[in-house]
């Protein structure tokens, strides 16, 4: 096909021209039409964003909460003392006890505190069943706990509390536990935890010792740290079974045990003869004198010079209540020129620590004796514990530490001791509790 000639490409756009041009009218209507249909759009597009501000968001559609259901195990908090109950628990005759940690359970991680409140196993496959044959048979399981980590902060209190829920929750049938979490009064051996068993926590009903019992691991035995459960069993005057007796099917020879601490008991066989030594010596003195008691923290001093000296007109003066060494001497001078009876009731344990005493006896020229107490450590330590008993946790334990710093230098007469008595430990024990308390078992420090 031939190219189309310049002249006539020139003449068809002309046309085109011709055909897309509009007069003037046209044009304006046009930009109406134009103006019109876009204030139309912007007016719908306003309509739309106002319809989506007004009209509420839907929301997503929530699951329904589980409802927890509410624990059937309750707790009663105290300083020191902690009680779980099972809201089925009923009065029982029959008390099958047990301690816990080294009896009923352990650590699953094999560390000697726990880390959480889930780690603890059963101490073997024979106790789950062994609790619930006990059950069946009429017992109520109680668990009697010292947990003193919980007040050295080494052990979350929550956390175990969870600990003993998950055990009781696992067993299936209803427990109760008893925890204490100080070195105080409610510590076993102290047979507190029973009586508050006895007392809030089984219905009033009366309990047959004798069908009853309790277990623990800390038995006395040459691996055991203490004999602290063999004695709260005995305390209470329960059998006494060890883990190895009751969740082993094989036949257990009783082992060998030592109580690993002071037994009280032996005083009142066998009773020392005189309060004093020498006997002939006269206690307390017309004249004025100055006495220094000397011996262990807890010996007996102070009671001893309640009951025998202050009637006699003594005044006591004690080393704590004075801040510094120079006002204690300085209140001794003073009674001394008051022409006082004086008796210094601390321990004096050490030649150095009597030397200032005796210099003033020498410069105002009166005699000083020396009362040397004769209550060995292990009675000491007993006395500690049943001081603390009887007053209900309100008098503290004298720690181990008060006992190992107390080295006695043994009184002479050279130091100027115008006479040596040694007094010998007789029990003072006014009333029938403190008599029950003296001639329990406790705990060794």
């Amino acid at each position: 096909m031939p190219p189309k000639s310049p002249k006539s490409t020139q003449k068809k756009r002309q046309q085109d021209t011709e055909t897309t041009t509009k007069n003037p009218e046209e044009e304006k209507d046009e930009v109406k039409r134009l103006k019109k249909n876009k204030d139309k759009r912007e007016k719908d597009d306003e309509s739309k964003i106002q319809s989506k501000k007004k009209s509420p968001k839907k929301k997503p559609k929530s699951t329904p909460k589980k409802t927890k259901k509410p624990s059937k195990f309750h707790w009663k908090t105290e300083k020191g003392f902690l009680f779980m109950n099972h809201e089925e628990n009923k009065g029982v005759k029959k008390i099958a006890g047990f301690s816990l940690d080294g009896t009923v359970i352990k650590t699953k991680s094999s560390k000697s505190i726990p880390i959480n409140s889930k780690d603890w196993v059963f101490l073997n496959d024979q106790v789950a069943p062994k609790l619930k044959e006990f059950y069946d048979n009429g017992f109520k399981i109680v668990f009697f706990a010292n947990q003193l980590n919980i007040s050295k902060k080494k052990l979350n209190q929550t956390s175990y509390r969870t600990r003993i829920e998950n055990v009781g929750k696992k067993l299936d049938f209803p427990v109760q536990a008893f925890i204490a979490t100080e070195n105080n009064h409610i510590r076993k051996p102290s047979i507190y935890m029973w009586k508050r068993f006895v007392e809030e926590a089984n219905d009033n009903q009366e309990i047959s010792l004798q069908d009853s019992f309790f277990v623990g691991n800390l038995a006395g035995r040459e691996d055991d740290q203490d004999c602290s459960d063999r004695q709260f069993a005995a305390n209470i005057g329960l059998p006494f079974k060890t883990p190895e007796e009751i969740f082993t099917n094989k036949d257990v020879k009783e082992e060998k045990f030592s109580w690993k601490s002071f037994d009280a008991k032996e005083i009142k066989q066998n009773p020392p003869k005189n309060l004093y030594e020498p006997s002939e010596a006269k206690l307390v003195s017309e004249e004025q004198e100055i006495i220094l008691l000397i011996g262990l923290p807890v010996s007996g001093k102070t009671t001893f010079f309640k009951k025998y000296l202050e009637p006699s007109g003594y005044i006591g003066i004690h080393r704590e209540d004075f801040t510094t060494k120079t006002k204690f001497l300085e209140n001794i001078k003073k009674n001394v020129e008051n022409k006082r009876k004086i008796c210094i009731d601390t321990t004096n344990h050490t030649t150095q620590s009597r030397a200032d005493i005796l210099l003033i006896g020498k410069t105002f020229s009166i005699p000083v004796r020396a009362f040397r107490f004769m209550a060995s450590r292990p009675i000491a330590e007993h006395l500690n514990w049943v001081r603390v008993i009887f007053s209900n946790g309100e008098i503290s334990h004298v720690p181990p530490i008060s006992f190992n710093r107390c080295k006695i230098d043994e009184p002479l007469e050279k130091e100027g001791f115008s006479q040596i008595l040694k007094i010998n430990f007789v029990p003072d024990l006014p009333n029938e509790k403190q008599s029950e308390i003296f001639y329990t078992w406790t705990s060794k420090n």
